[in-house]
Protein backbone atom coordinates (compact mmCIF):
# COMPACT_ATOMS: atom_id res chain seq x y z
CA UNK A 1 0.00 0.00 0.00
CA UNK A 2 1.16 3.51 -0.80
CA UNK A 3 1.55 5.75 2.28
CA UNK A 4 0.63 9.44 2.27
CA UNK A 5 2.88 12.24 3.44
CA UNK A 6 1.49 14.19 6.40
CA UNK A 7 2.33 17.48 8.07
CA UNK A 8 4.43 17.96 11.21
CA UNK A 9 1.40 18.81 13.36
CA UNK A 10 -0.04 15.35 12.82
CA UNK A 11 2.41 14.06 15.43
CA UNK A 12 0.38 15.89 18.09
CA UNK A 13 -2.99 15.20 16.49
CA UNK A 14 -2.35 11.44 16.67
CA UNK A 15 -2.12 11.66 20.46
CA UNK A 16 -5.33 13.67 20.59
CA UNK A 17 -7.01 10.99 18.48
CA UNK A 18 -5.50 8.24 20.65
CA UNK A 19 -6.83 9.89 23.80
CA UNK A 20 -10.32 10.07 22.31
CA UNK A 21 -10.25 6.34 21.53
CA UNK A 22 -8.93 5.51 24.98
CA UNK A 23 -11.51 7.52 26.89
CA UNK A 24 -14.40 5.61 25.27
CA UNK A 25 -13.44 2.42 27.19
CA UNK A 26 -10.66 3.38 29.63
CA UNK A 27 -11.17 0.56 32.15
CA UNK A 28 -11.12 -2.19 29.52
CA UNK A 29 -8.05 -0.68 27.85
CA UNK A 30 -6.20 -0.70 31.18
CA UNK A 31 -7.27 -4.30 31.89
CA UNK A 32 -6.08 -5.39 28.43
CA UNK A 33 -2.68 -3.78 28.98
CA UNK A 34 -2.35 -5.31 32.46
CA UNK A 35 -3.24 -8.74 31.07
CA UNK A 36 -0.63 -8.38 28.34
CA UNK A 37 1.96 -7.29 30.92
CA UNK A 38 1.13 -10.34 33.04
CA UNK A 39 1.55 -12.66 30.04
CA UNK A 40 4.92 -11.08 29.27
CA UNK A 41 6.01 -11.41 32.90
CA UNK A 42 5.13 -15.11 32.99
CA UNK A 43 6.75 -16.00 29.67
CA UNK A 44 9.94 -14.02 30.28
CA UNK A 45 10.74 -16.22 33.29
CA UNK A 46 11.31 -19.16 30.94
CA UNK A 47 15.10 -19.05 30.35
CA UNK A 48 16.17 -17.98 26.83
CA UNK A 49 13.21 -19.60 25.08
CA UNK A 50 10.77 -17.28 26.84
CA UNK A 51 12.41 -14.11 25.56
CA UNK A 52 12.68 -15.49 22.04
CA UNK A 53 9.03 -16.54 22.13
CA UNK A 54 7.97 -13.08 23.25
CA UNK A 55 9.67 -11.50 20.24
CA UNK A 56 8.04 -14.03 17.91
CA UNK A 57 4.50 -13.55 19.19
CA UNK A 58 4.71 -9.79 19.83
CA UNK A 59 3.25 -8.92 16.39
CA UNK A 60 0.36 -11.34 16.99
CA UNK A 61 -0.63 -9.63 20.22
CA UNK A 62 -0.05 -6.23 18.62
CA UNK A 63 -2.36 -7.26 15.81
CA UNK A 64 -5.07 -7.91 18.38
CA UNK A 65 -4.51 -4.49 19.90
CA UNK A 66 -4.82 -2.79 16.52
CA UNK A 67 -8.03 -4.71 15.92
CA UNK A 68 -9.28 -3.46 19.28
CA UNK A 69 -8.40 0.14 18.36
CA UNK A 70 -10.26 -0.13 15.07
CA UNK A 71 -13.24 -1.65 16.88
CA UNK A 72 -13.45 1.38 19.18
CA UNK A 73 -12.89 3.73 16.23
CA UNK A 74 -15.91 2.18 14.53
CA UNK A 75 -18.05 2.77 17.66
CA UNK A 76 -18.31 -0.91 18.49
CA UNK A 77 -17.86 -2.26 22.04
CA UNK A 78 -14.34 -3.10 23.18
CA UNK A 79 -13.79 -6.57 24.68
CA UNK A 80 -10.83 -7.98 26.60
CA UNK A 81 -10.71 -11.08 24.39
CA UNK A 82 -9.75 -8.88 21.43
CA UNK A 83 -6.19 -9.01 22.74
CA UNK A 84 -6.06 -12.54 21.30
CA UNK A 85 -7.71 -11.68 17.97
CA UNK A 86 -4.39 -12.11 16.14
CA UNK A 87 -4.50 -15.83 17.02
CA UNK A 88 -8.03 -16.34 15.66
CA UNK A 89 -7.34 -16.03 11.92
CA UNK A 90 -4.83 -18.73 10.91
CA UNK A 91 -3.53 -17.08 7.69
CA UNK A 92 -3.06 -13.76 9.47
CA UNK A 93 -1.53 -15.50 12.47
CA UNK A 94 1.04 -17.09 10.17
CA UNK A 95 1.82 -13.74 8.54
CA UNK A 96 2.18 -12.03 11.93
CA UNK A 97 4.50 -14.82 13.12
CA UNK A 98 6.60 -14.23 10.00
CA UNK A 99 6.91 -10.60 11.08
CA UNK A 100 7.93 -11.90 14.51
CA UNK A 101 10.59 -14.10 12.92
CA UNK A 102 11.89 -11.05 11.03
CA UNK A 103 12.05 -9.13 14.31
CA UNK A 104 13.89 -11.98 15.99
CA UNK A 105 16.44 -12.27 13.18
CA UNK A 106 16.99 -8.51 13.16
CA UNK A 107 17.41 -8.45 16.95
CA UNK A 108 20.03 -11.20 16.82
CA UNK A 109 21.94 -9.40 14.07
CA UNK A 110 21.84 -6.11 15.96
CA UNK A 111 23.09 -7.79 19.13
CA UNK A 112 26.01 -9.30 17.22
CA UNK A 113 26.84 -5.92 15.67
CA UNK A 114 26.82 -4.20 19.06
CA UNK A 115 28.92 -7.00 20.59
CA UNK A 116 31.47 -6.80 17.76
CA UNK A 117 31.82 -3.03 18.20
CA UNK A 118 32.42 -3.47 21.91
CA UNK A 119 34.77 -6.42 21.42
CA UNK A 120 36.77 -4.59 18.76
CA UNK A 121 37.27 -1.60 21.04
CA UNK A 122 38.38 -3.83 23.92
CA UNK A 123 40.87 -5.64 21.68
CA UNK A 124 42.32 -2.32 20.51
CA UNK A 125 42.83 -1.25 24.11
CA UNK A 126 44.51 -4.50 25.15
CA UNK A 127 46.83 -4.51 22.14
CA UNK A 128 48.02 -1.03 23.08
CA UNK A 129 49.15 -2.45 26.43
CA UNK A 130 47.64 0.40 28.43
CA UNK A 131 44.91 0.04 31.05
CA UNK A 132 43.85 3.61 30.36
CA UNK A 133 43.65 2.92 26.63
CA UNK A 134 41.66 -0.24 27.29
CA UNK A 135 39.16 1.65 29.42
CA UNK A 136 38.82 4.48 26.90
CA UNK A 137 38.39 2.01 24.03
CA UNK A 138 35.85 0.03 26.00
CA UNK A 139 33.93 3.23 26.76
CA UNK A 140 33.93 4.33 23.14
CA UNK A 141 32.90 0.87 22.00
CA UNK A 142 30.08 0.74 24.51
CA UNK A 143 28.72 4.14 23.49
CA UNK A 144 29.03 3.38 19.78
CA UNK A 145 27.56 -0.09 20.16
CA UNK A 146 24.60 1.12 22.23
CA UNK A 147 23.98 4.03 19.85
CA UNK A 148 23.88 1.75 16.82
CA UNK A 149 21.75 -0.77 18.69
CA UNK A 150 19.21 1.83 19.86
CA UNK A 151 19.01 3.46 16.43
CA UNK A 152 18.40 0.23 14.56
CA UNK A 153 16.06 -1.16 17.22
CA UNK A 154 14.07 2.07 16.96
CA UNK A 155 13.83 1.53 13.21
CA UNK A 156 12.63 -2.06 13.75
CA UNK A 157 9.95 -0.88 16.18
CA UNK A 158 8.71 1.81 13.81
CA UNK A 159 8.59 -0.65 10.92
CA UNK A 160 6.63 -3.20 12.96
CA UNK A 161 4.22 -0.51 14.19
CA UNK A 162 2.88 -0.15 10.62
CA UNK A 163 3.66 -3.60 9.23
CA UNK A 164 1.41 -5.25 11.83
CA UNK A 165 -1.80 -3.30 11.03
CA UNK A 166 -1.14 -3.65 7.31
CA UNK A 167 -1.10 -7.42 7.78
CA UNK A 168 -3.84 -7.61 10.41
CA UNK A 169 -6.30 -5.03 9.11
CA UNK A 170 -5.54 -4.88 5.39
CA UNK A 171 -4.41 -8.44 4.64
CA UNK A 172 -1.09 -7.32 3.14
CA UNK A 173 1.68 -9.92 2.88
CA UNK A 174 4.50 -9.61 5.47
CA UNK A 175 7.18 -8.55 2.97
CA UNK A 176 4.96 -5.96 1.29
CA UNK A 177 3.88 -4.71 4.71
CA UNK A 178 7.50 -4.17 5.75
CA UNK A 179 8.26 -2.34 2.50
CA UNK A 180 5.22 -0.08 2.86
CA UNK A 181 6.04 0.56 6.51
CA UNK A 182 9.62 1.56 5.66
CA UNK A 183 8.31 3.83 2.94
CA UNK A 184 5.91 5.45 5.41
CA UNK A 185 8.70 5.97 7.94
CA UNK A 186 11.05 7.71 5.54
CA UNK A 187 8.27 9.73 3.91
CA UNK A 188 7.08 11.04 7.29
CA UNK A 189 10.33 11.14 9.27
CA UNK A 190 9.68 14.65 10.67
CA UNK A 191 6.18 13.95 12.05
CA UNK A 192 7.53 10.69 13.52
CA UNK A 193 10.35 12.52 15.29
CA UNK A 194 7.82 15.01 16.66
CA UNK A 195 5.66 12.10 17.78
CA UNK A 196 8.67 10.58 19.53
CA UNK A 197 9.57 13.81 21.32
CA UNK A 198 6.00 14.10 22.62
CA UNK A 199 6.17 10.50 23.84
CA UNK A 200 9.39 11.16 25.76
CA UNK A 201 7.78 14.12 27.52
CA UNK A 202 4.65 12.13 28.34
CA UNK A 203 6.74 9.15 29.48
CA UNK A 204 8.62 11.39 31.93
CA UNK A 205 5.36 12.77 33.31
CA UNK A 206 3.79 9.30 33.50
CA UNK A 207 6.71 8.06 35.61
CA UNK A 208 6.24 10.68 38.33
CA UNK A 209 3.27 9.07 40.18
CA UNK A 210 5.03 5.71 40.78
CA UNK A 211 4.86 4.93 37.04
CA UNK A 212 1.08 4.62 37.33
CA UNK A 213 0.68 7.03 34.45
CA UNK A 214 1.84 4.28 32.12
CA UNK A 215 -1.49 2.53 32.64
CA UNK A 216 -2.91 5.38 30.59
CA UNK A 217 0.07 6.29 28.42
CA UNK A 218 0.57 2.82 26.92
CA UNK A 219 -2.99 2.33 25.59
CA UNK A 220 -3.19 5.99 24.51
CA UNK A 221 0.08 5.62 22.58
CA UNK A 222 -1.16 2.41 20.99
CA UNK A 223 -4.39 4.13 19.91
CA UNK A 224 -2.30 7.06 18.66
CA UNK A 225 -0.25 4.64 16.55
CA UNK A 226 -3.48 3.29 15.09
CA UNK A 227 -4.60 6.85 14.31
CA UNK A 228 -1.30 7.53 12.53
CA UNK A 229 -1.64 4.32 10.51
CA UNK A 230 -5.19 5.31 9.51
CA UNK A 231 -4.09 8.81 8.52
CA UNK A 232 -1.05 7.70 6.52
CA UNK A 233 -2.57 4.71 4.72
CA UNK A 234 -6.30 5.46 4.58
CA UNK A 235 -6.74 9.23 4.43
Amino acid sequence: MQPHQVELGEGLHWYTCGWQLFRRSPVIWVVICLLLALINLIVVFVPVVGQLALIMVAPVFLGGLYHAARTVDEDRPLEIKMLFKGFADKPKTSSLLILGAMMLAATIVLTLIAASLLGGSLMTGYVSGSDVAARISAGIGSILGMSVLLLLEGLIIVVIVYAVPLVMLDGVTPLEAVKSSLNACFTNIVPFLFFGVIYLILAFLAAIPLFLGYLVLIPVTLCAAYCSYKKIFHS
